[in-house]
């Protein structure tokens, strides 16, 4: 049996696939709010207007926080268990954000925590694929358990 040369790769699993697909809509959401600052920079455009298709708040903070979980997951998409915990974790994240957001109508955070109708939908569902793409991931795993 000859051993594996570091050019040797395996196809990525269903899990980094996932992971990569949701890192690709955070940085695409990104580069939405950052289009958007660029825009607004603009001489031909009136004012500093940052909603993202007439829709989605897109403050400075927002953009950076987007692009950090697209960058994250892209590294976490590297190994099967760090992609769980990015799935994982991000899924959690969203859920307090928009919770956090829902409780407190003036948070200290404007830019980050949802509480527009439109931001609050955006951040459930983005929540609800993490979630679903980790529990679907979890089931799906055939690797016996470590003790």
């Amino acid at each position: 049996m000859r051993s594996p040369s570091p050019t040797d790769r395996t196809a990525p699993t269903p899990t980094q696939i996932a992971t990569l697909w949701i890192a690709g809509a955070f940085i695409a959401l990104a580069s939405f709010g950052l289009v958007r600052h660029i825009d607004a920079l603009s001489p031909w455009v009136p004012g500093p207007d940052s909603v993202v298709f007439g829709l989605f708040n897109a403050p400075v903070t927002d953009t950076v926080v987007h692009f950090a979980l697209g960058a994250a997951g892209l590294f976490a998409a590297g190994s099967i268990r760090s992609s769980l915990i990015f799935l994982s974790a991000t899924g959690v994240l969203l859920l307090l954000l928009v919770a956090y957001g829902q409780l407190d109508p003036s948070p200290p955070l404007p830019g980050v925590i949802p509480t527009q109708a439109a931001d609050v939908v955006l951040y459930v569902l983005l929540a609800a694929a993490t979630v679903v793409a980790c529990v679907a991931a979890l089931a799906h795993r055939r690797i016996p358990v470590r003790r």
